[in-house]
Protein backbone atom coordinates (compact mmCIF):
# COMPACT_ATOMS: atom_id res chain seq x y z
CA UNK A 1 0.00 0.00 0.00
CA UNK A 2 1.01 3.70 -0.76
CA UNK A 3 1.62 4.14 3.08
CA UNK A 4 4.63 1.07 3.50
CA UNK A 5 1.11 -1.38 4.69
CA UNK A 6 1.93 -4.29 3.77
CA UNK A 7 -1.26 -6.61 3.47
CA UNK A 8 -1.59 -10.69 2.55
CA UNK A 9 -4.85 -11.16 -0.05
CA UNK A 10 -6.03 -14.06 -0.49
CA UNK A 11 -8.18 -14.75 -4.08
CA UNK A 12 -11.51 -15.94 -2.73
CA UNK A 13 -13.27 -15.85 -6.43
CA UNK A 14 -11.63 -15.90 -10.10
CA UNK A 15 -13.91 -16.41 -13.05
CA UNK A 16 -11.83 -15.27 -16.17
CA UNK A 17 -12.94 -12.70 -18.10
CA UNK A 18 -16.05 -12.04 -15.43
CA UNK A 19 -14.79 -11.84 -11.97
CA UNK A 20 -11.94 -11.46 -9.85
CA UNK A 21 -13.10 -11.01 -5.85
CA UNK A 22 -10.23 -11.39 -3.09
CA UNK A 23 -9.69 -10.31 0.48
CA UNK A 24 -7.56 -9.70 3.47
CA UNK A 25 -7.46 -9.70 6.83
CA UNK A 26 -5.18 -7.73 9.90
CA UNK A 27 -2.26 -5.84 8.77
CA UNK A 28 -3.69 -2.45 8.40
CA UNK A 29 -2.13 0.13 10.19
CA UNK A 30 -3.55 2.72 12.88
CA UNK A 31 -5.62 4.51 12.76
CA UNK A 32 -7.24 2.62 10.20
CA UNK A 33 -6.92 -0.22 12.37
CA UNK A 34 -8.78 0.47 14.64
CA UNK A 35 -11.85 0.85 12.41
CA UNK A 36 -11.27 -1.74 10.11
CA UNK A 37 -10.74 -5.66 10.59
CA UNK A 38 -10.81 -7.03 6.58
CA UNK A 39 -11.56 -5.97 3.99
CA UNK A 40 -13.39 -8.31 0.48
CA UNK A 41 -12.19 -6.40 -3.16
CA UNK A 42 -14.23 -7.17 -5.88
CA UNK A 43 -13.46 -6.76 -9.90
CA UNK A 44 -16.55 -7.20 -12.50
CA UNK A 45 -15.50 -7.00 -15.79
CA UNK A 46 -18.52 -6.38 -18.72
CA UNK A 47 -17.84 -6.77 -22.39
CA UNK A 48 -19.31 -3.47 -24.28
CA UNK A 49 -18.66 -1.84 -27.27
CA UNK A 50 -15.37 -1.10 -28.10
CA UNK A 51 -14.06 -2.62 -24.65
CA UNK A 52 -14.42 -3.58 -21.28
CA UNK A 53 -16.37 -1.92 -18.08
CA UNK A 54 -14.53 -2.52 -14.95
CA UNK A 55 -16.65 -2.15 -11.59
CA UNK A 56 -14.78 -2.30 -8.23
CA UNK A 57 -16.53 -2.99 -5.34
CA UNK A 58 -15.19 -2.94 -1.74
CA UNK A 59 -16.20 -3.95 1.67
CA UNK A 60 -14.77 -3.42 4.82
CA UNK A 61 -15.27 -5.71 7.88
CA UNK A 62 -15.69 -3.09 11.20
CA UNK A 63 -13.90 -4.28 13.93
CA UNK A 64 -17.18 -3.26 15.83
CA UNK A 65 -20.32 -1.67 15.12
CA UNK A 66 -19.40 1.53 17.06
CA UNK A 67 -16.57 2.31 14.36
CA UNK A 68 -19.31 2.63 11.52
CA UNK A 69 -19.78 6.91 12.21
CA UNK A 70 -15.99 6.89 12.02
CA UNK A 71 -15.72 4.90 9.59
CA UNK A 72 -17.83 6.93 7.08
CA UNK A 73 -15.22 9.75 6.07
CA UNK A 74 -12.29 6.99 5.08
CA UNK A 75 -14.91 5.18 3.23
CA UNK A 76 -15.86 8.18 1.00
CA UNK A 77 -12.06 8.94 0.62
CA UNK A 78 -11.47 4.81 0.12
CA UNK A 79 -14.13 5.37 -2.68
CA UNK A 80 -11.74 7.99 -4.04
CA UNK A 81 -8.93 6.06 -4.22
CA UNK A 82 -10.47 3.38 -6.00
CA UNK A 83 -11.58 5.71 -8.65
CA UNK A 84 -8.03 7.16 -9.41
CA UNK A 85 -7.10 3.27 -9.59
CA UNK A 86 -9.58 3.22 -12.03
CA UNK A 87 -8.62 5.92 -13.81
CA UNK A 88 -5.27 5.15 -14.34
CA UNK A 89 -5.97 1.73 -15.66
CA UNK A 90 -8.05 3.08 -18.38
CA UNK A 91 -5.36 6.15 -19.02
CA UNK A 92 -2.88 3.48 -19.45
CA UNK A 93 -4.58 1.36 -21.67
CA UNK A 94 -5.40 4.33 -23.82
CA UNK A 95 -2.04 5.44 -24.24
Amino acid sequence: MTDGTVLDEVILDYDPPVRHRYGWTGGAKLPFSLLVRSGTGNWDFTETEGGTRIVWTYTFGLTSPLAYPLAIPIIWLFKGWLQQGLEAIRAELLA
